[in-house]
């Protein structure tokens, strides 16, 4: 396709993207080893794409090895920020899980309103047990795009906080 110029050159980077991420979800069925031996083929170029390491890190959670995908997600949202990567990333269960919040609260500042930021921080802390952080990330990802899932979150929060009657209005 290249030499031929069938696709200009962002769509021949698109396809070879989507090719590459279904590569290594593919692997990631197969198996953990699959999976590493997969993402160990990888140019250096294509282990940045936002996309094929949102595939790896999914594939190492599906087969409990989160704490592998932590530094790759984490160096990828430092280099660039990426709304999916950073919603994957509070669902991570990682060696450091305070460190994860500091790094994951550094983001906020230049997305404020990223609403799976919002959402990844308010798990890192309710994790943490710090209810209060957490209610105010789920509030504040609730004002931005109200869901199902906020609604849910809060109303749990508001149980364990002991205030039933604002639980249950969420409910």
């Amino acid at each position: 396709l290249s030499k031929t110029r069938a696709l200009g050159e962002e769509e021949l980077a698109e396809l070879e993207t989507n090719t590459l991420t279904a590569l290594v979800t593919s692997a990631s069925q197969t198996g953990l080893e699959a999976l590493q031996n997969a993402w160990a083929g990888l140019s250096k170029a294509h282990k940045q794409c936002p996309d094929i390491i949102h595939a790896y890190s999914k594939g190492l959670q599906k087969h409990g090895r989160g704490e592998l995908a932590e530094p790759v997600i984490r160096k990828a949202l430092n280099r660039s920020f990426s709304s999916a990567l950073a919603a994957l990333y509070g669902t991570l269960e990682g060696v450091n899980p305070q460190q994860q919040l500091k790094e994951a609260q550094s983001w906020l500042a230049q997305n404020p309103t990223d609403v799976n930021l919002l959402i990844s921080l308010a798990l890192l802390c309710t994790r943490l047990h710090y209810w209060g952080q957490a209610r105010d990330y789920w509030e504040s990802a609730h004002q931005l795009a109200p869901s199902a899932r906020t609604y849910l979150a809060l109303a749990e929060l508001y149980t364990k906080l002991g205030d039933k009657a604002k639980s249950q209005d969420l409910y």
